[in-house]
């Protein structure tokens, strides 16, 4: 009987594919892609038709964000460092002293220093060589009720790095807010003001690429305050900051001048903008229906290599990939008679 049975199952055996038998590789996807004409006008439809089918079909126009040639290379561009910020005062009269053309009487000024050694003391203040960067900006020039009223703020406007720190300056640099208040001596000329500066921000800009990227704020500024004089060390009137703010606070009737310095973090200009991999526009997937078209408009003039890279998925995850290439020329209207009398395949 055992004989028997073992002839019974051979035949059967012989029927049940082997376990380690390599699996079978999908199709070549049958799609075929082809536009009508190779030239167009600006923002006008590019209708590619297609026959045949793919398991998956992505597209990649041959853009800025979109070019198959990216598809595994960072776009990594030159920018520039613009800051910006707000600034308020309230009580008191010494914001009047914003007013003055001699910058030392300012109560509130703005320093940027490349040789700073990092000691946040009075003595490293004193060593270290600032420059006044004030006149680039605009300082508010009048009192407000709330100045931590992020709404009160005036706005400095906005400023490229380049113009305050130049070419030759080391690196890393330091930026600072210094408040400056005189001594008091008559409450109609010399009572306390305090000083508010907000959202402050570097942001790495590129124009073209319509780029605007926060590099520092006010969050990660790491400002450190270095007090000076009347006061220096009084709880009650130390400055703060937050995420959104700086506040410099002092006594209502300083006998003695003070100074309260809020310096930053050391800043390593980097203007570069990685806009990262270009990526494709997926436009069928496994569960959807065959497509017999698919249309995209240029909105820029310029020759662009389109890419229809369909892809055939088999039970088993293996691929196979088809990729065909289509060029697209386009031109601003009135800049080309463009004639397309019949379909271009491709």
């Amino acid at each position: 009987m055992r004989k028997n049975c073992i002839l019974l199952l051979l035949p059967l055996l012989a029927l049940v594919p082997g376990c380690t038998a390599e699996k079978a590789a999908p199709g070549a996807p049958g799609l075929t892609v082809s536009a009508e004409g190779d030239a167009f006008y600006v923002d006008e439809p590019v209708e590619f038709r297609f026959t045949g089918n793919a398991d998956f079909i992505s597209f990649w126009s041959g853009e800025n964000g979109s070019d198959y040639l990216w598809r595994s290379k960072e776009r990594i561009y030159e920018g520039e460092g613009v800051m910006s910020f707000g600034t308020a005062f309230m009580n008191g009269a010494q914001w009047k002293n914003q007013l003055s053309d001699d910058s030392s009487r300012k109560l509130l000024t703005f320093w940027w220093s490349d040789d700073f050694d990092g000691d946040y003391t009075s003595d490293g203040i004193a060593r270290a060589t600032w420059h006044d960067a004030t006149s680039f900006f605009e300082f508010a020039s009048s009192r407000v009720d709330d100045a931590r009223l992020l709404t009160t703020a005036t706005p400095s406007g906005e400023v490229k790095l380049s113009d305050i720190i130049p070419s030759s300056a080391a690196s890393p640099v330091y930026f600072a807010f210094r408040y400056h208040l005189q001594p008091f001596v008559d409450a109609d000329s010399d009572s306390r003001s305090r000083a508010v500066v907000s959202g402050f921000t570097v942001n790495c800009v590129n124009d073209s690429l319509h780029v605007k990227d926060p590099v520092v704020t006010n969050a990660s500024a790491g400002w450190t305050f270095v007090n000076i004089g009347y006061g220096a060390d009084d709880e009650n009137y130390l400055p703060e900051s937050s995420a959104s703010y700086i506040f410099f606070n002092s006594s209502t009737t300083n006998t003695a001048e003070r100074w309260s310095w809020a310096v930053s973090r050391p800043y390593t200009p980097d203007y570069s903008v990685n806009m990262g991999c270009d990526h494709a526009l997926g436009i069928k997937g496994f569960s959807d229906s065959p497509l017999t078209s698919f249309t995209h408009a240029y909105s820029n003039p310029g020759t662009y290599d389109a890419v229809f890279e369909s892809r055939n998925v088999s039970a088993s995850g293996k691929v196979s990939i088809k990729k065909q290439h289509i060029t697209i020329r386009v031109f601003d209207r009135g800049g080309a008679i463009i004639d397309n009398p019949e379909q271009k395949e491709w």
